[in-house]
C-alpha cells in the first residue's frame, strides 16, 4: 500500500509539472471568494500574460479581447489558469499553485509555475516569495513551508504551534531550502496518514 500510494503521489506531482504545456487556448477564471470557486461561478477572462508589481502590489495582467486588463491580486481569493488552481497568499498577494490537496494543501510558487505554463517549460526561477507553501485546507491560511533556521515567517511559526499533529512533516521540511526535499516530505506525510487509516 505504501509503495503504490507513494508512486501515485509522485506521479501526481511530476505529471502536474510535465503536462503543463499540453493545454492549447489558455483561459483564466477569476474567483473573488472561495464560495465562487466552490459554486463554479468565477469571472472568465483571457490568457495570463504576467504577474507584476504595480504601486507596491502584485497585479495579474490578462490578455482579453478588449486589450490588457490588470487585476490586483489582493482582490482575488484565487484563479484557475489552464485548469490549474492558484490561490492568493493574502499577506503578499502572491499567487501560489495548488500541487496537492489531500490531508493538507501543498502549493508551490505561482510565479514560477505561471512562467512554466506560459512558456511551456519544465522549470523556471522566481524572484519573489518562497518555493513552497502549506495550508490545512483550501480555506486555511497559507504559510511558507519554512520552519527552521533564520528569518522564520511569523505565519509559519503560528502554523507550527497550532498543528502539533504535523510535527513530523514540519520537522522534515525544516528550513525549506530544497524543493525536491519538501515534495518528498509531503509525499511521505500523505503516505503516513493513509497507512494510519
Amino acid at each position: 500500500m505504501r509503495r503504490s500510494y507513494l508512486h501515485a503521489m509522485r506521479g501526481v506531482l511530476l505529471s502536474s509539472l510535465l503536462l503543463i504545456g499540453l493545454y492549447g487556448s489558455a483561459q483564466t477564471v477569476l474567483y473573488r471568494t472561495r464560495a465562487e470557486h466552490l459554486a463554479g461561478k468565477g469571472e472568465e477572462r483571457g490568457n495570463v500574460l504576467d504577474v507584476m508589481p504595480a504601486m507596491g502590489r502584485l497585479v495579474l495582467v490578462l490578455e482579453t479581447p478588449g486589450g490588457r486588463e490588470r487585476v490586483p491580486c489582493k482582490d482575488l481569493w484565487g484563479f484557475t489558469y489552464q485548469g490549474v488552481l492558484f490561490r492568493i497568499e493574502p499577506g503578499s498577494g502572491l499567487p501560489v499553485r495548488l500541487m496537492s490537496h489531500h490531508t493538507l494543501c501543498y502549493y508551490e510558487n505561482g510565479l514560477a509555475h505561471l512562467t512554466m505554463q506560459r512558456e511551456r517549460t519544465e522549470a523556471a526561477t522566481f524572484e519573489f516569495g518562497d518555493a513552497a507553501y502549506l495550508s490545512t485546507d483550501l480555506d486555511g491560511t497559507i504559510v511558507p513551508a519554512r520552519f527552521r533556521g533564520k528569518d522564520i515567517p511569523v505565519a509559519s511559526r503560528r502554523f507550527d504551534a497550532a498543528h502539533p499533529e504535523l510535527e513530523s512533516l514540519i520537522t522534515c521540511i525544516g528550513a525549506g531550502a530544497e524543493l525536491e526535499h519538501i515534495r518528498q516530505c509531503v509525499v511521505d506525510h500523505e503516505v503516513s496518514v493513509e497507512e494510519k487509516r
